[in-house]
C-alpha cells in the first residue's frame, strides 16, 4: 500500500514537471512538499522523477512528444500517429507505460487495426468492450488500449505494464 501512495505521489510530480507553463516555484515547492510529508527522498532531472523509499525506489517519466525509453518494441503504433502524452513509472513491482496518441482516422478504422495487429504482435485480449463510440481492449496480463474520437480526431490510449 506505501508503494501505491508513493507511485500515486510521483505521477503527480510527474504531472506537474510535464506541464506546460509550470513554473519551477511550483516544482521545487511540490518538491520540498512531498518530502516533508512523506519523508522519501525525490530526485528530479527534466522530465524524470526518482523517489527513494525504504521499500525501493520508484522512478518516472514523462513526454509529449515521444514514447516512454523502454516501451515494448513489440506493440504496434498505428501508422502517422502523434504522441500527445507519455508517461513511465518503475517501482520495483513492475514498469507501467501510459501513451496517448492522436490520428484524423475514424476511431472504427483504428480499432480494426488494433484488433488484427495487438494478437499479430504477442499480445491476448481477452475482452473489447465498444460503447458509445469508444472501444476499449484488456490485454492479458499485461493493460489495455483504448480508442475513441474526440474533436473531429481519434485518441488511442494504451496502458502496459511489464515486470
Amino acid at each position: 500500500m506505501r508503494v501505491l501512495v508513493r507511485v500515486v505521489i510521483t505521477g503527480v510530480l510527474v504531472t506537474l514537471i510535464a506541464g506546460t507553463g509550470c513554473a519551477s516555484i511550483m516544482q521545487r515547492g511540490a518538491k520540498e512538499a512531498v518530502e516533508r510529508g512523506t519523508g522519501v527522498k525525490v530526485d528530479e532531472d527534466g522530465n524524470k522523477v526518482r523517489v527513494k523509499t525504504n521499500e525501493g525506489t520508484v522512478e518516472a517519466e514523462s513526454s509529449k512528444e515521444k514514447v516512454p525509453s523502454g516501451f515494448p518494441s513489440q506493440f504496434p503504433i498505428y501508422e502517422g500517429a502523434t504522441v500527445k502524452n507519455s508517461s513511465k513509472v518503475t517501482s520495483p513491482q513492475g514498469t507501467v507505460f501510459t501513451v496517448t496518441w492522436e490520428v484524423s482516422d475514424a476511431a472504427d478504422q483504428v480499432a480494426d487495426f488494433y484488433k488484427d495487429k495487438l494478437p499479430a504482435n504477442g499480445y491476448t485480449i481477452t475482452n473489447t468492450v465498444e460503447s458509445g463510440g469508444q472501444v476499449s481492449m484488456v490485454l492479458e496480463n499485461n493493460g489495455a488500449v483504448s480508442i475513441k474520437s474526440e474533436g473531429g480526431k481519434t485518441q488511442i490510449a494504451a496502458f502496459i505494464t511489464s515486470k
